[in-house]
C-alpha cells in the first residue's frame, strides 16, 4: 500500500492582546477585536440605566380577545367605555373626571368652610380684583402640592430605576420580540424622566409665583388678612399634600414588591437620591452666585462709566446771543468789500 504523508501547516501566531478590557486595539497597525484577559470573553455591555419592567403573559401577545370565526380577533372592551358610549347615543355629554385640584376646590366652597368665610370677605372688601387675586394664589398653593409630591415620587423611582403602571408602553398590534420589548421598556423609562424634569420646573415657577403674589397681597390686603390668608390657604395645602403623598407612597411600596427590590438595592437608591439631591441644590446655588455675580459686573460697569459734564449755562447763553447778533453770511461779504471798493473809486 502506498503511503500517504500529511503535510502538517503551521499554525499562524495570534498577537498577544494588551492587557485592557477594550473592545479593540491596534497591534502592529492592524485593528484586531480583543477580549479581556481575565475571562477570556468580550466585556460586557453597560449596564442599562433602567430595570426591566415586569410584564404579564398576556402583555407578550400579539393581540388580545377572543378569535372571531374570520380568524381575527375581538378587541374588549371596559364596562365604563360601553356605559359612556351609550349615554353618548342618548344625547347626553361624556361623563370626565375631576382632577385633584378641581375636588378640592369644590370641598372648599361649602357655606362653613373658612375659605368660602374668607372669600366673601375679601370680595366685600376688594371686590373682584381681590378675589382673583386671592382665588389664583390659592390655586398655586394647591398646584404646588402636587408637583412636590409628583416630583418626590418621580425622583424616588429614578433612582431605584423603576417605572410606574401609567408611564409605561405597550403595543398589542405588533410581535413584542425580545428588541421590541426592551425599545418600549427604554422609551418607557424616558417618558418618565421627561415628566419628572416638567413636574421640578413647574415647581420652581409655581414656588417663584406664590413669592410675587405674597407680595402683591401684603401691598394691597394688608398684613392682617394676608396672615389669616396664609393660615387657611396652608390648612388646605397641607390636606391635599398628604392625601397625594399617601397615594403615591402605597403606589411606591406596590412598585417595589412588583419589581422585587431587596433591602440593599432600597439602601442604594436612598443613597443615590441623597447624592441626586446635592447635586441639584449645588447646581441652583451656584447659577444663583452666577446671575448675583453678573448683575453686580452690570452694576460696576455703569458706576465706571464717565458722566458728560454739562456746559455752563452763561456759555451756552453767550454762543447764543453771538449767533443771534451775527449778520447773515450775504451782507458780511459785501461789509467786507465795500471798503475796497471805495479805495478803487479813490485812485
Amino acid at each position: 500500500m502506498a503511503s500517504v504523508e500529511l503535510k502538517t501547516t503551521e499554525t499562524p501566531e495570534t498577537p498577544e492582546t494588551p492587557e485592557c478590557l477594550d473592545h479593540k486595539a491596534e497591534v502592529d497597525g492592524v485593528l484586531l477585536d480583543v477580549k479581556t484577559t481575565e475571562t477570556g470573553r468580550r466585556p460586557r455591555k453597560k449596564a442599562a440605566r433602567f430595570r426591566k419592567i415586569p410584564r404579564s403573559p398576556v402583555d407578550d401577545k400579539e393581540n388580545k380577545g377572543a378569535r372571531l370565526a374570520g380568524g381575527g380577533r375581538q378587541r374588549t372592551t371596559s364596562v365604563s367605555s360601553v356605559a359612556s358610549g351609550r349615554s353618548q347615543r342618548r344625547g347626553g355629554k361624556p361623563s370626565r373626571r375631576r382632577t385633584a385640584s378641581e375636588a378640592s376646590a369644590m370641598s372648599e366652597t361649602s357655606e362653613t368652610s373658612p375659605m368660602r368665610k374668607l372669600r366673601d370677605h375679601v370680595m366685600e372688601l376688594f371686590e373682584k380684583r381681590g378675589l382673583n387675586l386671592l382665588n389664583s394664589y390659592i390655586k398655586n398653593r394647591m398646584e404646588l402640592a402636587k408637583f412636590e409630591n409628583t416630583t418626590g415620587f418621580l425622583e424616588r423611582c429614578d433612582s431605584l430605576r423603576i417605572v410606574p403602571n401609567k408611564y409605561r408602553l405597550s403595543n398589542t398590534r405588533i410581535k413584542n420580540t425580545k428588541h421590541v420589548i426592551q425599545t418600549l421598556d427604554r422609551f418607557s423609562f424616558n417618558l418618565m424622566f421627561a415628566d419628572l424634569k416638567y413636574n421640578r420646573k413647574r415647581r420652581l415657577q409655581v414656588s417663584k409665583l406664590l413669592a410675587e403674589k405674597n407680595e402683591k397681597m401684603r401691598d394691597i390686603f394688608g398684613e392682617e388678612l394676608v396672615a389669616e390668608i396664609l393660615q387657611v390657604a396652608g390648612e388646605a395645602f397641607n390636606r391635599r399634600f398628604n392625601r397625594i403623598r399617601d397615594q403615591q407612597a402605597k403606589i411606591f411600596e406596590s412598585l417595589l414588591k412588583e419589581y422585587k427590590i431587596t433591602e440593599e438595592e432600597k439602601a442604594e437608591g436612598e443613597e443615590r437620591l441623597r447624592r441626586m439631591e446635592e447635586r441639584e441644590r449645588s447646581r441652583l446655588e451656584k447659577r444663583g452666585q452666577e446671575k448675583q455675580s453678573a448683575g453686580k459686573g452690570d452694576n460696576d460697569e455703569e458706576a465706571a462709566s464717565p458722566v458728560k459734564e454739562a456746559a455752563p449755562r452763561g456759555d451756552d447763553d453767550n454762543n447764543k446771543t453771538r449767533k443771534n447778533n451775527a449778520p447773515p453770511a450775504g451782507e458780511a461779504a459785501d461789509g467786507a468789500g465795500a471798503p475796497a471798493k471805495a479805495a478803487e473809486s479813490a485812485e
